[in-house]
């Protein structure tokens, strides 16, 4: 793969210049998928730390960090190779001016549309994603499929783990998409413990503890 035009140090730093930033995804993949690609998620974390070079999450942290926490999420649940790399490629096209056809010329079609649907269920209204009882599985298909919201549900799961570093109104808002709608999510997707723990960061207790005046202002209203 032809890594994106940046300065050397960037392609230094893609490389592993500072250490293995890949050793816990890989470690995840020895255990849940030892056949894995390594060459082919390699790349596209290389291509991923490229793009995202100099930016910085809330934390401080790289935003390398996140695309690389989302992609050892579901690699220990055994995500298979391209829904790994979608997930160290999710945010390049929002966040940085790499292309849907920049991706799809190094990438292909299976990796590409996932990052694309990935990116398609932000603009997805909140009544659109039901993931309880019988329609469950129809949302799942309609929605872009299995892979592509296992991507989503992974991504807010590192989010939800990093969220003191938010506004407390923005932390609301998210815990209560989480009840809503992400946990469900993850219950139709059959990732029990992830489903779980999302459940275990969005407790009604903390939404009280952070919000005080703050619930009106987030646009959210108090749970029971």
């Amino acid at each position: 793969m032809s890594l994106p035009s940046l300065p050397a140090r960037a392609v230094r730093c893609a490389r592993g210049a500072r250490g293995d930033p890949l050793a816990g995804l890989m470690a995840a993949l020895a255990k849940t998928r030892p056949g894995a690609d390594a060459g082919l998620i390699t790349t596209a974390y290389q291509a991923s730390a490229c793009w995202h070079h100099g930016q910085k999450r809330r934390s401080g942290d790289p935003y390398i960090t996140h695309p690389v926490a989302v992609a050892t999420i579901l690699a220990e649940i055994g995500a298979d190779d391209p829904t790994v790399c979608a997930a160290l490629l999710h945010d390049v096209v929002e966040d940085t001016p790499c292309t849907l056809a920049m991706l799809r010329s190094e990438f292909g079609d299976e990796i590409t549309d996932m990052v694309d649907r990935t990116m398609a269920l932000d603009t997805v209204a909140a009544d659109q994603l039901g993931f309880t009882g019988a329609d469950a599985g129809a949302a799942v298909a309609a929605l872009g499929g299995e892979r592509a919201l296992a991507v989503k549900v992974a991504d807010r799961l590192h989010n939800m783990r990093t969220l003191r570093y938010l506004p407390p109104t923005k932390q609301v808002l998210k815990s209560q998409q989480v009840l809503e709608i992400f946990t469900p999510m993850a219950l139709a997707l059959s990732m029990d413990a992830i489903g779980s723990e999302l459940h275990s960061l969005s407790p009604p207790r903390r939404w009280r503890a952070i919000s005080g005046p703050g619930w009106h202002r987030a646009g959210c209203s108090p749970p029971p």
